[in-house]
């Protein structure tokens, strides 16, 4: 288990390499990855977008998504998880944020019901592993953010169709080998996948994640890009990703 929060290493603070924002994190507990980093990249949002990220866990993804567009309008973030909830809120008041970005601590099923619908964006890098597949990590936190201990997919596109208005936009990060499992949920969901970019390790390798746009209500075709790939053979960021983590891109 868990050590209790008092016995935890302090939590630091990670510069985001984007306007200037820093962001707490405990690496006892949590700390983002490039998967995150990605979503929030890929996310379009227009000014004055409304926007809810679920399962935000230490509020990476609002950040950045706000780091992008300084004139997007209210960002949620909704976590389950106390201690990283925790995270998100002191990240958010970090960087003085409180009237763009306000996060919940509650379940992601239950977002409709807090926040109500017409949302213009929703964002979500889910649990990628189903429960009993895979070996769970020891760290309680850990094992949430990556096995579907307390959500399911369908969960979370069952929940981004219910915030979404008419022609609003899904984005989710999410393993290859699932995509049968996401095109189906969509299907039910009335959220038509419109562009599909999947991210390779090194160029010539398999596949690892995918990017997805879907939006609610539409009916054009998949738009399926090329990959992009995280690293060159030499080890080395490609130059692509390289500008995305600097904030260049």
């Amino acid at each position: 288990m868990t050590k209790k929060y008092a016995e935890l290493p302090p939590d630091r603070v990670d510069d985001l390499k984007r306007a200037g924002l820093k962001i707490y994190q405990n690496p006892a507990l949590f700390c983002f990855a490039i998967d995150s980093v990605l979503l929030a990249w890929f996310t379009k949002t227009a000014p004055n977008d409304r926007v809810v990220d679920l399962g935000t866990g230490n509020g990476v993804v609002p950040l950045l998504l706000y780091g992008r567009n300084r004139e997007i309008g209210k960002i949620y973030g909704i976590e389950i998880q106390e201690k990283l909830y925790q995270l998100a809120v002191k990240s958010v008041a970090l960087n003085n944020l409180e009237e763009k970005i306000e996060i919940i601590l509650g379940d992601l099923k239950d977002a409709p019901a807090i926040l109500g619908k017409g949302f213009d964006v929703v964002t979500a890098n889910p649990p990628y592993r189903k429960k009993g597949e895979g070996r769970l990590n020891p760290v309680p936190e850990v094992a949430v953010a990556r096995h579907e201990l307390l959500t399911t997919l369908e969960d979370v596109v069952a929940t981004a169709a219910k915030l979404l208005k008419p022609r609003g936009s899904f984005y989710l990060v999410h393993l290859p080998e699932r995509l049968p499992e996401i095109f189906t949920h969509f299907t039910r969901y009335k959220l038509n996948p419109e562009v599909l970019l999947p991210v390779q390790p090194k160029p010539g390798e398999n596949v690892n994640l995918v990017l997805i746009k879907a939006v609610k209500g539409s009916r054009r075709k998949l738009e399926f890009l090329a990959p992009l790939w995280v690293y060159e053979k030499d080890g080395q960021y490609s130059e692509q990703v390289r500008r995305i983590f600097e904030g260049e891109e």
